[in-house]
């Protein structure tokens, strides 16, 4: 009779200790499952506050603001490169004393700017202007070099970098580029030397 009780005795025991295992492995199991979440919600608002604090760039509007009245301001052109021999006119300190030199012309293909285009077609005659086409320098050194006046700044000289000035040199008509020209203010005038140009400065367009 008292082996009876004690296999009894063992028995529930056996079952508390397999109840109390499973309590615990739930438990165990349930702090997992919300340690997970809470980590997964962390991950989750990290991302949400890295997106406020990196807000989208904007591009930059590609448009024109051309004058045609004051005869100044920002253009974006698409066109193409050509090269013409001119002849230096000996009056004015030409570019290191050249007597020729190649000079670029950006033939024209689309602007967003009537203004500029008329522009353009009024001052045919310039020698730094042709039909749909405006001067962009001369070629010396891998770089073209020009020189502008504007109200700024009397008659100065400035360059194209070598790897623009070789970007705007390889553009054809079946293959163009797109360029950003700035013409400053100007309301002087004055004869200008070899390399001249009536753009201030020449940036391309990506």
């Amino acid at each position: 009779m008292e082996e009876s009780s004690n296999k009894g005795l063992i028995i529930m025991l056996i079952i508390f200790i397999l109840i109390a295992l499973s309590l615990a492995g739930y438990i165990v199991y349930d702090k997992v499952i919300d340690k997970k979440d809470v980590e997964t919600k962390e991950v989750d608002k990290g991302k949400e506050e890295e997106k406020e604090e990196k807000p989208e760039e904007k591009k930059e509007e590609l448009k024109s603001n051309f004058n045609l009245l004051e005869e100044y301001g920002i253009v974006y052109v698409e066109g193409y490169a050509t090269k013409e021999v001119l002849e230096s006119s000996n009056m004015y300190g030409d570019l290191d004393g050249l007597e020729s030199a190649n000079y670029v012309f950006f033939n024209i293909t689309n602007t967003d700017s009537n203004d500029f285009m008329t522009w353009i077609n009024d001052s045919q005659g310039n020698a730094y202007v042709r039909d749909k086409a405006i001067g962009l320098g001369c070629i010396q050194d891998d770089y073209i070099r020009y020189y502008n006046s504007s109200d700024e700044a009397d008659c100065q000289e400035y360059q194209i970098e070598k790897d623009l000035a070789q970007r705007i040199l390889n553009s054809s008509e079946s293959s163009p580029i797109k360029l950003k020209l700035e013409r400053k203010k100007y309301t002087v005038g004055t004869g200008a030397p070899l390399c001249y140009s009536h753009i201030t400065s020449v940036s391309i367009v990506e």
